[in-house]
């Protein structure tokens, strides 16, 4: 079962996280899985490319930081207890904001690769982020049903809206 991709174009590879955990590297012009594929210890859900490097998200709440050209593995910091469920990246600036299911949104400096904030409103798992097209805003999704609005300037995050969307799961957003 899949359920993360993210194509690295100028390799014309894809990058595709399993439930199982597997992290396979998928040649698209050979249409075969490279060797070898990567065995993390959980469901990978999400994975999301910044410059030189693959950001994968896994549900033992650890962000895996791999070397986009070797495909080694740079890095694992535990972000949460809980899964990582989506990463978005900022437009401008190398930060990233991380849905995890411990209910928080966790904004992770990319460059000192460390959590820099918390943020806190929804009731149960987070399961989506998005970053406007300018950077000014956090949109945030959780199985609370609660979409949120947060301003992002300056890196600093405030909540200005909280909406009962619907009364189901908010599982994606997009722009």
């Amino acid at each position: 079962n899949i359920f993360s991709m993210c194509l690295i174009a100028e390799q014309n590879i894809m990058a595709i996280g399993s439930l199982q955990g597997t992290l396979y590297f998928i040649d698209l012009n050979n249409k075969k899985v490279l060797t070898p594929s990567i065995q993390l210890p959980k469901t990978i859900y999400d994975i999301k490319r910044f410059k030189e490097q693959l950001f994968v998200g896994s549900a033992d709440g650890l962000l895996t930081i791999f070397d986009v050209e070797s495909r080694q593995i740079q890095k694992a910091i535990r972000i949460s207890n809980k899964s990582i469920r989506h990463i978005d990246f900022h437009p401008k600036q190398a930060i990233a904001a991380i849905a995890c299911s411990d209910h928080h949104i966790y904004i992770f400096d990319v460059e000192k690769q460390q959590v820099i904030d918390r943020l806190s409103h929804h009731q149960n798992s987070v399961f989506s982020v998005k970053f406007g097209f300018d950077g000014q805003y956090l949109l945030s999704g959780s199985r609370d049903a609660q979409l949120c609005v947060w301003s992002a300037q300056n890196i600093t995050f405030q909540l200005k809206n909280s909406l009962a969307a619907h009364l189901f799961t908010i599982n994606s957003l997009a722009l």
